[in-house]
């Protein structure tokens, strides 16, 4: 089992999510989570989220960096109990925050409105 593919596929679940399509299938993550501690689980995972912040993806940053501390949080704070109760309802208990999302307007067209609207306001 290659930890590339199972970072990939990771991906492919985060963007699932973030697209509110939860039933993306994982089927290497699930093994690899069967077969490792949930530590080393948790650490695939904030590598993958690593390695699209590098690469690019269709999630923006401030959310990967929400998800990427939700999991550092419970790496370091959950009992192994709990961490493995996380892994098995990961899907359900990952939110990518609304607020986070934002879309940034660039500089030219925020200039253009503006004259727009002063030389609206003008006449």
């Amino acid at each position: 089992m290659k930890r590339m593919e199972i970072m990939k596929e990771y991906q492919r679940k985060l963007e699932g999510i973030f697209k509110n399509n939860y039933t993306v299938a994982t089927p290497l993550l699930q093994e690899y989570d069967q077969q490792h501690q949930p530590f080393d689980s948790i650490d695939v995972r904030l590598q993958a989220i690593n390695q699209m912040d590098i690469e690019g993806t269709i999630i923006p940053k401030e959310s990967l960096e929400y998800v990427s501390n939700q999991l550092s949080s419970i790496s370091a704070n959950y009992t192994v109990e709990e961490q493995k109760s996380f892994l098995r309802n990961e899907a359900r208990q990952i939110k990518v925050q609304k607020n986070t999302i934002s879309i940034r307007v660039p500089e030219k067209n925020c200039r253009a409105t503006q004259l727009i609207e002063q030389e609206q306001f003008r006449n």
